[in-house]
């Protein structure tokens, strides 16, 4: 079987990583080739989500735009197609009414977001939301032959327009995530870290009151990759760093704790908890927010802590700054749930059966 995936972002993207490219040795094994085609290359990814350069990145968009239209027509060569999020980052589905209506391929739709309610790009404003085009997720899901949802909160919205709807959460390869060794007791200077992006940066500033209480009382750094812009706290040593795909599982394992704090909207309620899952893959003991998916990832005092308002939140980092056991628990546990529940080897084979259910 050949199967055409279209994401909307290189591999640089965790949607593309995680949803698409880390199937694809398993998938491979089982029959099922295919090939990945992003609607932004790798540079043009690296440019689009900075401010300026307007002509270029319109440019850019055009010609992205030229060769999603080539692949569509291309689309014929293969059994099925694979679309995740959208085959083009904005305006109306066309690609996927030319694929669906014309080239008359199925189509699996995949998305891990709550892509059906308006979002306000920290980086593009209104304008981005205009350029989304309303309800062109409902339009997908009513052409589309599979759904794959991240969560049961967006699979009971796919089934309002498809009935074949299917639950794979984000998971990860819990053979490349596994922590090569661990030391109970932490570094001289702990480090309490956040791994993430440049659009949820805009989260972390709930827990900053938390993290200058602390700093009073207890030594450590604050580190955070990939912000895109340099975070201060006052009082609190805080390290930026730049988000790299080389380094990005090291990353996770240099950590002492990691945070995951989330500010609760319809938009947010459909994320999939991936920083908890990657937390705890990596055998990091996390405080998270308990918002949607979450709270059926961490069980509060078990494998992670779920932190609330801010006092909640300087509590929790506080117990595990200064208890080994509780740790060194957490962590253990955390890695079991992954390794059970949202790991590469559970759901692998879960995609291979509904990509061959198009074949019958």
């Amino acid at each position: 079987m050949r199967v055409l995936f279209l994401t909307p972002n290189p591999i640089e993207a965790a949607g593309t990583r995680y949803r698409v490219n880390q199937f694809l040795p398993y998938l491979n094994q089982h029959g099922i080739t295919g090939d990945v085609i992003p609607f932004l290359s790798s540079d043009d990814f690296k440019l689009i989500y900075n401010s300026g350069r307007f002509i270029e990145k319109s440019t850019r968009l055009t010609f992205a735009v030229l060769r999603r239209l080539r692949w569509a027509i291309a689309a014929g060569r293969y059994d099925a197609v694979f679309i995740s999020r959208e085959a083009m980052l904005f305006g109306p589905p066309v690609i996927e009414w030319l694929i669906a209506r014309v080239m008359r391929k199925p189509i699996v739709f995949d998305f891990d977001d709550a892509i059906f309610e308006p979002y306000i790009s920290p980086t593009y404003g209104r304008f981005a939301t205009w350029l989304k085009y309303p309800k062109k997720s409902d339009r997908i899901m009513s052409m589309s032959t599979q759904i794959i949802a991240g969560n049961e909160y967006l699979a009971n919205y796919a089934r309002r327009w498809n009935q074949n709807v299917h639950v794979i959460p984000t998971v990860v390869d819990t053979e490349q995530y596994r922590r090569p060794s661990r030391l109970k007791d932490m570094k001289n200077v702990p480090v309490i870290g956040w791994i993430g992006t440049h659009s949820t940066a805009q989260y972390l500033a709930q827990i900053f009151p938390a993290l200058e209480n602390l700093a009073k009382r207890h030594r450590f750094k604050f580190r955070v990759i990939g912000a895109g812009s340099e975070i201060q706290i006052p009082g609190v040593d805080v390290e930026n760093r730049p988000w790299r795909l080389e380094t990005e599982i090291a990353d996770f394992h240099d950590l002492d704790i990691g945070v995951y704090p989330i500010r609760e909207d319809r938009w947010s309620i459909g994320k999939c908890a991936f920083k908890a899952i990657q937390y705890m893959a990596a055998g990091v003991p996390s405080v998270s927010s308990p918002v949607g998916m979450t709270r059926e990832v961490v069980q509060d005092g078990v494998n992670g802590l779920l932190a609330d308002s801010a006092e909640e939140w300087e509590v929790a980092l506080e117990n595990l700054l200064t208890d080994d056991n509780l740790r060194e628990r957490l962590a253990a546990a955390g890695s079991m749930t992954i390794e059970e529940c949202y790991s590469l080897k559970v759901f692998a084979p879960r995609l291979r059966d509904i990509l061959l259910s198009l074949q019958d």
